[in-house]
């Protein structure tokens, strides 16, 4: 290594000797021309108050500058001197120009391989050498014994880990000799300081046995570490502090940034660390501003909330409610299927928009008129998750041209929530955009939407244009045969659990996805009866594995049909006052033309909106439904029907009933049909 530096040294040396010099001074290139119009004197000037690294660049890619910046023979150009002093930088090494020396510092070129960049220059081994290079080159590993030659090996590495703290190896003193045996790391290198250990050796044992000049060589060698030794902590200083300043800047130009943005000093705590600080090198740019913006905001963000929530509790407090009533004032003017999309009310102060005024400094008088450009502000959220839930749906599939967003085949989950939660499933880009709330992020499950194709397919439906509507409306039932590949599904259960296309999803989830088995489970379609072998029909539906202990807006349980919870799907005539299920599907028929409301998603059922959740779940979308008997008696009603009057003995009779005369082929307890009370 040190003869490849000696070799580069002389081509330089060779070109920019004074004769070469003088001879490229003859010939005027256009870098020269540039500089023709100022006084070389002022120049030089300027040169030397610049810094060893800027003029380390003008050197490397300028001929004119490489020529004035050039050494007269043997002589330093005092450019570089005046330069390197002005800076505080550490004098040049033994065996060092000035310009061999600003490249060592400041350069970032492996000086083994010349192709890998190295992370800061090695003052213990005065080279910059890449991580691949100093492994490959410098290090070595040994095995001992301490019955042969342990004492001799371990004697100068001792000896060298003392005077040599800044070299390129060590030693493990936990484990030497460990139970006779032990194992050192040390240097294997051919510069002029530290020769093989081979080499060494030889030298200790010389100098033990009174060898004539052995230990002269081995105190010069060891002199001569000492020196190194002593620069090297010289230039380290310097370097600390180098980096001491870098640091600073950095923290103040991060400080302002986030000062423009109306934080206090006392919030900026976080951007004196240092790991985050690493992360940029060069001055800061906008891609760095918002990558430190990210990882950073947030825990300023907290301190600033804490802070005004201790020192004004009832500023904030009045402000968060001015927010929610400008927010429940908007929601109730927005149509209930696209108010299933807005966010929550505990959500709404993380929009950026709503946070930045609700926070502001306790002199700003906030009012409900700050809060006129809201609805502007939601609709933009919205539409900013509409699009990024879109390019997942769309982008993990090969059909690129095909919109994906609101297909059955397309599932999303939210890996943020606890896994004993539930995480529940959500059917489309719809259901995705529903799960709003704090640290929400749906994303794609790709096993999951492998399930739903298969089940799509199953039905003979087209996977590429199958929407979640569209399996709702068939409504089909499986039986997962799991039980057969997996002897897990069915074979203890009393009853045999039958699932509607969305609990096959869950199932799938709870059983088999985050179970025991890595592989997804497969499900077969049954028809419309499906019998024991004791000819008796006896099974459960079930649309969501009731052991999910917690479920979204659309997978809460439905209100009954004569319960006032119902609202219109094309119009906000009962967002205030909900109405029964007859009620509004009577203003469905009446007002807006729809001849069978109540067989499609027009009926929505809502949640309160100031309690939990400004969202809506969708009418036919049941948590849990049991089926009972076909055969077991009883006295039944439909419930799609006007009058009442009429009654069912069975629950199989009614079923037909709906099937003939409302065309719903797969009834629904309490939603279809219903028990009667008389």
């Amino acid at each position: 290594m040190a003869n490849k530096r000696s070799a580069r040294a002389s081509k330089r040396l060779k070109a920019t000797s004074e004769d070469a010099a003088l001879d490229n001074a003859a010939t005027p290139t256009p870098a020269d021309n540039t500089l023709t119009g100022m006084p070389s004197d002022i120049l030089r000037q300027i040169l030397q108050i610049m810094s060893p690294a800027e003029l380390l660049a003008m050197h490397d890619v300028n001929k004119g500058f490489r020529r004035m910046l050039a050494k007269s023979g043997k002589k330093e150009n005092p450019i570089w001197v005046n330069s390197r002093e002005h800076h505080g930088i550490p004098k040049p090494f033994e065996g060092f120009d000035e310009l061999a020396w600003a490249r060592f510092i400041f350069g970032r070129i492996c000086e083994e391989c010349e192709k890998n960049e190295s992370d800061a220059p090695d003052f213990g081994l005065m080279m910059r050498l890449c991580t691949k290079c100093r492994e490959a080159n410098l290090c070595q590993e040994l095995d001992f014994s301490e019955e042969s030659d342990g004492e001799d090996i371990m004697g100068p590495i001792l000896e060298f880990e003392d005077s040599f703290p800044h070299s390129n190896w060590y030693s493990s003193r936990e484990e030497i000799f460990e139970e006779g045996y032990g194992r050192g790391r040390f240097a294997r290198t051919q510069t002029w300081w530290a020769p093989y250990l081979w080499d060494i050796l030889p030298l200790v044992r010389g100098a033990r046995r009174g060898v004539r000049g052995a230990q002269k060589k081995l105190d010069k060698l060891f002199e001569e570490g000492e020196r190194r030794l002593k620069h090297g902590e010289l230039c380290d200083e310097w370097r600390d502090r180098l980096e001491a300043e870098e640091n600073r800047v950095k923290q103040e130009s991060l400080k302002n940034k986030f000062k423009a943005l109306g934080y206090q000093d006392s919030e900026l705590d976080g951007v004196d660390s240092h790991k985050v600080l690493v992360q940029f090198k060069h001055p800061l740019t906008e891609d760095a501003w918002a990558v430190m913006r990210e990882s950073l905001e947030g825990p300023i963000r907290d301190k600033r909330r804490s802070r005004l929530l201790t020192e004004h509790p009832d500023m904030m407090k009045a402000r968060q409610i001015l927010a929610r009533e400008a927010y429940l004032a908007y929601a109730v003017t927005v149509l209930p299927r696209e108010a299933t999309f807005l966010p929550t009310l505990a959500g709404l102060e993380d929009i950026p928009e709503i946070r930045s005024i609700c926070e502001c400094e306790p002199d700003v008088e906030v009012t409900i008129v700050n809060f006129s450009a809201l609805p502007s502000i939601i609709e933009g959220w919205v539409t900013a998750k509409r699009v990024r839930l879109t390019q997942l749906a769309n982008g993990a599939m090969p059909e690129k041209t095909a919109d994906r967003f609101n297909l059955a085949s397309t599932i999303f989950r939210c890996h943020n929530g606890h896994e004993k939660l539930g995480r529940p499933a959500m059917f489309g880009g719809d259901e995705a955009m529903r799960h709003v709330g704090e640290k929400c992020d749906p994303q794609l499950d790709q096993a999951l939407s492998e399930v739903a194709f298969a089940l799509v397919t199953s039905l003979g439906l087209d996977p590429s244009t199958a929407s979640v509507a569209d399996m709702d409306q068939h409504n089909p039932r499986f039986r997962c045969d799991g039980r057969v590949a997996y002897n897990v599904c069915g074979k203890s259960n009393k009853d045999i659990e039958v699932f509607t296309w969305r609990g096959c999803i869950t199932h799938a989830i709870e059983t088999h996805h985050y179970g025991s088995q890595e592989k997804m489970p497969s499900y077969r379609k049954l028809d419309a009866n499906y019998y024991h072998k004791d000819g008796t029909v006896s099974f459960v539906v079930i649309s969501a594995h009731p052991g999910a202990e917690s479920r979204g807006p659309f997978n809460d349980d439905l209100p009954r049909a004569n319960s006032t919870s119902w609202v219109c799907g094309h119009c906000t005539k009962f967002v205030c006052a909900p109405e029964t299920f007859q009620a509004v599907n009577d203003h469905v028929k009446t007002e807006h033309g729809e001849p069978h409301p109540g067989t499609s998603d027009v009926l929505l059922a809502p949640s309160v909106l100031p309690v939990s959740r400004s969202c809506y779940s969708i009418g036919r979308l049941g948590s849990t439904v049991r089926i009972p008997k076909l055969t077991a008696p009883g006295a039944f009603v439909c419930l799609r029907c006007l009058k009442k009057s009429k009654l069912f003995r069975t629950s199989g009779a009614v079923c037909d009933h709906l099937r003939g005369v409302h065309s719903i082929h797969n009834a629904v307890l309490d939603l279809d049909y219903g028990m009667s009370t008389s």
